[in-house]
């Protein structure tokens, strides 16, 4: 893993994302129930009805696109 405050790490359990932070958010791709886009940030609702909110006004428009991508995949392939 690679030390610095902008991170995201995944496999095809879960995800490791860092936003000008040095802890970041955790959270495995079976326990994600929906995530939403919304004046810049990115809220992941779990099943268990906990969020996650993300700070993202910061990153480059393409970056979040990939970023969604890959959770939107990893969700869809660990809940089927």
């Amino acid at each position: 893993m690679i030390i610095g405050k902008y991170y995201v790490g995944w496999n095809k359990v879960g995800i490791t994302i860092r936003i000008k932070s040095f802890l970041g958010e955790s959270f495995s791709f079976k326990d994600v129930q929906s995530i939403d886009l919304q004046n810049g940030i990115l809220t992941i609702v779990k099943k268990n009805g906990n969020q996650i909110k993300l700070d993202v006004s910061e990153i480059e428009k393409s970056d979040i696109e990939k970023l969604n991508e890959i959770i939107v995949a990893n969700t869809l392939a660990n809940n089927l």
